[in-house]
């Protein structure tokens, strides 16, 4: 074996030849020069299994209900207690808070919330839509009635287009319908005509006779003991409201409506010989009673008309008509009461007055269109 000191010797001597010699690096620790004190060039930094919180450089998230730049929270106009967004630049609004700045452009409107639809409920059918239906259309007569008690003229037209639709629904429809829903619907029929002038009036005619007109569709569907009473008020307002027409076939007809009304009056208050001699029920010709009440609210309803009639009487193809009804009607006055016949002899004098001074009015030679027939002049 060879001398330690001289190996050392050596080993000296070669590392003053190569003071700058390469580092010896073993893949493990700090490299090393030879001749230097050894650096470890990650001293400062944390070992491995600590970790650094990221540094904040991301911007803050702007609150929920904070506005954009150039929009301004303005109260709604439409919808009071609530705020909606004006763009400053265009003055343009919406109800929902935006999520980007104002554009100077007109129409560039951010896009609103999507809200997220309610599933529909199922569908029902058979015995159970029924049902439904039954007390969904009750409930809105019954609302309807409790309006229309109020007698509010600028709800009427509203309520009578209500009261149309409802009877489309098929709860009011036979075979459907059932004795309660049919009670509802003749309260709210009576409650409609409740004040007769409100029926007659210019604006309101047309909605109540459609109406009334729906009701004739299905009359048949109402007990026999309430027919008489809804044919008195189909005479209010269907037939009455066609004397307002310019149609000379609709104006007789209705008309005529009225001149068999007293007719059968008069015919159902006087007994017949087999009733005299107590043997009707022998031939089957018993008479239906009709209850004093109904009797006479037929008989206002005559009477109401007779204003109209003597109002359409200026018409030329209106007059005969006109002078049927009032001849019918001064022929049985013993039919009505004291103060239906003031009204119908008031109505009767202005209606001849009317005829003579027609009479008595000079020759006119404007000509036939407005009535007025030339006298012929004989030259002798």
């Amino acid at each position: 074996m060879g001398d330690p000191v001289n190996k050392e010797v050596e080993k000296i001597k070669s590392n003053e030849a190569t003071p700058f010699a390469s580092p010896t690096y073993s893949g493990s620790g700090s490299p090393q020069v030879p001749g230097m004190s050894p650096i470890n060039p990650y001293a400062d930094l944390p070992p491995p299994s600590q970790k650094v919180p990221p540094k904040d450089k991301a911007p803050k998230r702007k609150a929920e209900n904070e506005v954009p730049e150039g929009w301004i929270k303005v109260p709604s106009k439409s919808r009071p207690g609530n705020f909606s967004y004006e763009n400053k630049y265009t003055k343009e609004r919406i109800g929902w808070l935006p999520d980007r700045p104002a554009s100077k452009r007109r129409k560039e409107l951010p896009p609103a919330p999507k809200v997220e639809k309610k599933p529909k409920p199922p569908k029902l059918e058979g015995e159970e839509k029924k049902i439904k239906d039954r007390e969904s259309i009750e409930l809105a007569l019954e609302k309807l009635l409790t309006l229309l008690e109020k007698q509010e003229p600028e709800k009427f037209i509203t309520l009578c287009k209500a009261v149309h639709k409802a009877l489309f629904s098929s709860a009011c429809k036979p075979p459907d319908v059932v004795d309660s829903t049919k009670n509802l619907i003749l309260k709210v029929l009576a409650a409609l005509q409740k004040d007769p002038k409100m029926v007659v009036t210019s604006e309101n005619r047309r909605y109540v006779r459609k109406v009334f007109e729906k009701v004739i569709e299905h009359k048949d569907m109402y007990p026999k003991s309430r027919c008489y009473q809804l044919d008195t008020w189909i005479m209010r307002c269907v037939h009455h409201i066609y004397l307002y027409t310019d149609d000379s076939f609709q104006f007789n007809k209705a008309a005529k409506v009225f001149s068999e009304a007293v007719i059968e009056i008069d015919k159902n208050s006087k007994k017949t010989i087999i009733e005299e001699a107590g043997i009707d029920s022998d031939y089957g010709r018993t008479k239906e009673k009709i209850d004093d009440h109904l009797l006479e609210e037929r008989k206002t309803v005559i009477v109401e008309v007779l204003h109209t009639l003597l109002a359409q009487a200026r018409l030329p193809w209106a007059v005969a008509s006109v002078n049927g009804v009032f001849t019918c009607i001064t022929q049985r006055r013993h039919l009505f009461s004291e103060e239906q016949l003031v009204q119908i002899d008031e109505c009767y004098e202005k209606l001849l007055k009317k005829k003579s001074t027609d009479s008595t009015r000079k020759d006119d030679h404007t000509g036939m269109m407005q009535g007025r027939v030339i006298a012929r002049r004989r030259a002798f």
